[in-house]
């Protein structure tokens, strides 16, 4: 048996103007288990099996991207350019770091008091500091 949960309907009205930076649908598996308190053959135990979706809007514009193909033909592109410059090996030689520290201050009781840095930063980190918007688009339940 299938059905489903809406949410708020004023919300659809959103989804039906997708913003400019684009949107992705999100799904996520909800599981309830229902035990019954006092067996019978009326009142058994139950699975419930959901899945959750939502609408969320992307901060960063990617529309102007070129999906059409490959930039390049990857038999062209030499191998030298896989390797790391010095300056790359420095970026994630300072992001590992900040991650390290958050590690030791939240399991390390003697550095619980320390500074850490609390966000790395990145070209799009003002974007990504605003809040998303968020679409329920419903539950789907199936009951088992």
């Amino acid at each position: 048996m299938f059905w489903f949960l809406w949410c708020n309907h004023g919300d659809w009205f959103k989804l039906f103007q997708p913003p400019q930076t684009g949107f992705h649908i999100v799904f996520d598996n909800v599981n309830i288990d229902i035990r019954s308190r006092h067996k019978s053959l009326q009142r058994q135990n139950r699975h419930l099996d959901m899945v959750h979706g939502l609408a969320v809007s992307d901060r960063v514009n990617c529309q102007d991207l070129d999906n059409s193909g490959p930039a390049v033909d990857i038999m062209s592109v030499p191998d030298s350019i896989w390797l790391l410059s010095p300056e790359e090996h420095n970026r994630i030689k300072a992001s590992v770091s900040v991650l390290v520290k958050r590690a030791m201050k939240q399991h390390m009781a003697y550095f619980k008091d320390t500074d850490v840095l609390e966000h790395i930063p990145h070209e799009n980190s003002k974007e990504m500091a605003e809040k998303s918007t968020i679409v329920c688009t419903g539950m789907l339940v199936i009951v088992t």
